[in-house]
């Protein structure tokens, strides 16, 4: 009995340990799917960061890629260098002026060659990575070409740098412009000092207003405006006459539409100045306008006194006695006056046109012979440039169907600076009667003869 009881006590012990034991199985199965869990979940963790480093991987090729384009499509010399001054990246433009390859990638500036005939990059990028600070100007290279450089520090952070960034634009072009558009208005400056025309040029300001911006040497000795004083002085102020009003009205048009505006004749008078003048108005750029002007009272003046001595001569022409034709340099009639059509029985328009050497004259010297064409006193002066005086010939009249006996003079005329006279003026007294008088007292005294 007592090793049953021993036995049986052995058994419960057994029992308890194996209880024991199946309780650390579960708490040990319960640990190991505790740990496939989290495994698990780490998995699907990796998953997630495996995606988002694949997505990040698409953004920085992407990334790259428009670097890339970038630099290409902006056609800007672009080089990146590292602290080192090793290259990091650059883009195919800047080939012109540093020679890279795609394996120079890592190796210093200071192994490359380069096109800039003056400036050093290699001193100026030195610069910026000691001063930090940005540097910009402008290097001439190789083959006449222009750059602006800038070199500004690499950047990896808030007031953190690494290496520098240099950028070349080609501005040869610009420069070249700029060259002409300098020398352009070097010219339009000395042009307007100089030119015999006054200038003035106004600006329009946001209110409307007409403000004085230069004055021409010309347009102050004419008005006695000092551009410097009266600059910014406005149109109604300096011109104050009543005729003005009208003029600004005209230059506010000229500003809105851009058609020039040309005044042959603008009268002015107010205190200071009285006169005519002849106005150009024209749009300049930058909502300005220029007015040129003339003054043209004198000429108008002297036309006046000439027109009054024309129609003086004109009265002179058309009522003296003598005949008078104008010929030009080929013998043509050109002009004539009242007395030529009846000393020789033709119409002004009948004369018009005709030449000495028209045969319908038939012209004859004072003994009788015939007279050609080309000896008729007009002809001679056409052709010697010398006056010829006092010639008797006779010429044919349709009007009086007879020979009427006319005394020449014809005097060449010269435009300046030519030997060939370019017209000639005929006059001639009609002295028919005269010379009928003569034969006829020479036939009664060679009757008492």
């Amino acid at each position: 009995r007592e090793n049953l009881q021993a036995t049986i006590e052995e058994l419960e012990t057994s029992n308890e340990e194996l209880q024991a034991t199946n309780e650390e199985l579960l708490a040990s199965n319960e640990e190991l799917q505790s740990t496939n869990e989290e495994l698990q979940s780490n998995n699907e963790e990796l998953y997630t960061v495996n995606a988002e480093h694949q997505n990040k991987i698409i953004e920085l090729t992407e990334l790259n890629n428009d670097v890339d384009n970038l630099l290409t499509s902006s056609r800007i010399g672009t080089l990146l260098l590292d602290e080192d001054l090793c290259i990091r990246k650059y883009s195919p433009e800047v080939c012109k002026i540093f020679h890279i390859l795609d394996k120079d990638v890592g190796r210093p500036l200071t192994h490359l060659t380069h096109a800039l005939t003056e400036a050093d990059p290699v001193a100026m990028v030195r610069q910026v990575l000691e001063g930090g600070t940005p540097l910009e100007r402008e290097v001439d290279a190789d083959g006449g070409r222009c750059y602006l450089a800038r070199i500004i520090p690499y950047a990896i952070g808030p007031n953190a740098y690494s290496g520098v960034v240099l950028t070349f634009i080609d501005i040869t072009e610009i420069r070249t412009t700029l060259r002409h558009l300098v020398n352009s208005r070097r010219t339009a400056l000395d042009i307007s000092q100089y030119m015999p025309a006054g200038l003035f040029v106004y600006r329009q300001d946001d209110d409307g207003r007409l403000l004085l911006e230069s004055v021409n040497p010309e347009a102050r000795r004419i008005t006695g405006i000092d551009g410097e004083q009266m600059q910014g002085r406005e149109f109604a102020e300096l011109w104050p006459g009543e005729a003005c009003r009208d003029l600004q009205q005209r230059m506010r048009e000229v500003l809105e539409n851009g058609e020039p505006v040309y005044i042959d004749e603008f009268r002015y008078t107010d205190d200071r100045l009285a006169g005519s003048y002849r106005i150009h108005l024209f749009r300049l750029p930058g909502r300005r306008l220029a007015v040129s002007f003339e003054d043209i009272s004198e000429r108008r003046r002297m036309r006046r006194e000439i027109d009054a001595q024309e129609r003086k001569y004109r009265a002179l022409f058309e009522t003296m006695a003598q005949g008078v034709v104008c010929q030009d340099r080929e013998g043509r009639i050109i002009s004539a006056n009242p007395a030529a059509e009846r000393i020789l029985g033709l119409t002004r328009d009948q004369l018009r046109g005709l030449t000495s050497l028209d045969p319908r004259w038939r012209a004859i010297r004072e003994d009788g012979s015939e007279l050609p064409g080309e000896e008729h006193p007009a002809m001679v002066a056409l052709q010697t440039g010398k006056p010829v005086r006092g010639y008797v010939m006779g010429v044919h009249s349709p009007a009086f169907e007879e020979t009427r006996w006319i005394m020449v003079s014809a005097s060449p005329q010269f435009e300046d600076g030519e030997d060939r006279p370019s017209e000639v003026f005929t006059t001639f007294d009609d002295i028919t009667e005269r010379s009928h008088l003569r034969k006829t007292a020479g036939r009664r005294k060679g009757v008492r003869g």
